[in-house]
């Protein structure tokens, strides 16, 4: 409408809504057709030659001027242009006129009719609006130009790509590109949080407790705390073996009972062959949450702040032997209302990601000692539990919780720089460190007796 109204000029009036009229009603109650003798005003024939002056300009544009491209790359376009026998079918198409139908089109053209107005050709170059159509043996080189300053693949659509070339299914081919990228992949930002999931309120007290250890002016201590009504007791550990820990247990399954299931990290004292044998003789299952995921554990890690804090008011020794609270049958569904409040408060700001498949390729997040802050690459090997996988890293395997594992569309693992390997901590996550080849010690296996490795919380 702005081009048909270019060849006058107007004189725009305001009126009142009350005084614009309809218009359409003229057009619907018009008197009958008589043929009239065609005459040519003199303002008409000067509106004519207007318009033919108008179409004559537009005809003389040369889109390509419009746009920044150097003459070498120009003449490769068109050389790649006329060497595809795609796009010539479809500059034969504009060329000729498009079908009234698009069934009628070339089946390889079809792409293009939903936007055919806007389709033309001008010096053997194709052009969607003001935007060059790349032929398909340029459109690998214009993704890394597209991706040469790594934006994200929204950004090269938005920014870049929008403004420049086009082809058919590019948002697809730029996103699937910057999927990708290895050093995107490598430098990603952390997941965000994931919703909730509960552990289940015990049926009774002490069945199911949380075991932690923590060190408060220079005294180690360890945490128990029941699941079932959040009391909790704290020892003094003379050291920080296993032999230490397992006798703290002791006294308190030999006054509380024995739990049928305990949970803890992964900690040296948590995972040895010693406490394994005493999980087995006094017959409870020993749970350990994902490596970095204390929030699996977080009851333990509650009654751990609580115990600091009034070691901190009292300054004195600590009395282990507290007063069990009296148990009353309505704790189990206050409980549980409890946990279905704070899920619900919790997941408003999280979302759940989907679980992942064998052999599917990922990225591993670094550790906080990770000095390089590079996602590492691996394959998923199975799922142990909910939200825990085991995961191939350069032929070893390690144990990761879901929120430390991003998919991703790389189908084989990048090259690493030979002075670099990657090392993992027993029973933690990811951590690359710059060694050599005489550090380097291999990884030694347990023996086939060794007891076996405990299962883990997402």
């Amino acid at each position: 409408m702005i081009l048909r109204l270019q060849k006058y000029h107007l004189d725009v009036r305001y009126k009142k809504g009350t005084e614009m009229y309809i218009a359409d009603f003229l057009s619907r109650a018009s008197l009958p057709l008589r043929k009239i003798e065609p005459t040519l005003k003199d303002y008409e024939i000067v509106a004519v030659s207007e318009n033919i002056s108008f179409i004559s300009e537009l005809e003389n544009i040369n889109a390509a001027e419009c746009i920044t491209v150097t003459d070498q790359r120009l003449d490769q376009i068109q050389r790649l242009t006329q060497q595809d026998v795609n796009l010539q079918t479809l500059k034969s198409t504009i060329l000729a006129g498009w079908p009234k139908q698009r069934e009628d089109t070339p089946v390889c053209v079809r792409d293009y009719w939903t936007f055919r107005e806007e389709m033309s050709v001008q010096n053997g170059v194709l052009f969607k609006g003001s935007r060059i159509v790349n032929p398909p043996a340029m459109r690998s080189e214009m993704l890394q130009r597209l991706h040469g300053s790594h934006l994200e693949a929204e950004a090269c659509i938005q920014s870049r790509a929008r403004d420049v070339v086009y082809w058919p299914n590019m948002t697809v081919d730029i996103k699937d590109h910057v999927g990708q990228c290895t050093v995107c992949s490598e430098m990603r930002p952390k997941q965000q949080k994931e919703t909730l999931v509960s552990h289940e309120v015990p049926e009774r007290p002490w069945s199911k407790i949380g075991v932690d250890l923590f060190t408060l002016h220079n005294e180690e201590y360890l945490v128990q705390v029941d699941y079932h009504s959040d009391y909790w007791e704290v020892d003094k550990l003379t050291n920080t073996t296993s032999t230490s820990v397992v006798e703290c247990m002791k006294a308190q399954f030999s006054r509380h009972g024995i739990p049928d299931t305990v949970v803890s990290d992964n900690g040296p004292q948590l995972t040895s062959r010693e406490f394994a044998q005493f999980a087995k003789d006094w017959e409870f299952s020993h749970v350990t949450t994902s490596p970095y995921h204390s929030q699996s554990n977080g009851k333990a890690e509650s009654a751990v702040k609580i115990a600091k804090n009034l070691i901190k008011k009292t300054q004195r020794e600590v009395a282990t032997q507290l007063l069990k609270p009296e148990v009353v049958d309505s704790v189990s569904s206050k409980k549980a209302l409890k946990h279905r409040k704070a899920k619900l408060y919790y997941d408003s700001h999280a979302k759940q990601l989907p679980e992942l498949t064998v052999g599917q390729p990922v990225r591993v997040q670094p550790v906080p000692s990770d000095t390089t802050g590079k996602w590492h690459h691996g394959t998923c090997v199975r799922q142990v539990s909910t939200r825990s996988y085991i995961v191939d890293i350069d032929g070893k395997e390690y144990r990761c919780n879901r929120k430390f594992l991003r998919s991703t569309s790389e189908t084989t693992p990048p090259k690493q720089l030979p002075e670099v390997t990657c090392e993992i901590e027993p029973d933690s996550h990811i951590t690359a460190k710059k060694t050599t080849a005489a550090k380097t010690s291999p990884v030694v296996k347990p023996p086939p007796s060794s007891p076996p490795v405990p299962a883990e919380l997402p």
